[in-house]
């Protein structure tokens, strides 16, 4: 596919897999050039694989920052 969408896809993980899962996720985008719209509500993992956050509030967007 040329997108990917993931919906809390590390939420029930410990930490050290969260961690592992999104540095191949990201090589994976990467080499593969993907568009992925991964969907989370802690901050820090978004800004870790990031190039562009949006924060939606009742489905409208309510903020936008490139990373």
């Amino acid at each position: 596919p040329k997108l990917l969408l993931l919906d809390e896809p590390l939420g029930p993980l410990d930490d050290e897999l969260r961690s592992e899962l999104l540095r191949k996720l990201g090589e994976l985008q990467r080499r593969l050039g993907l568009t992925v719209v991964h969907v989370t509500h802690a901050p820090a993992e978004a800004r870790s694989i990031a190039t562009r956050l949006v924060r939606m509030r009742s489905g409208k967007l309510v903020a936008e920052e490139r990373a």
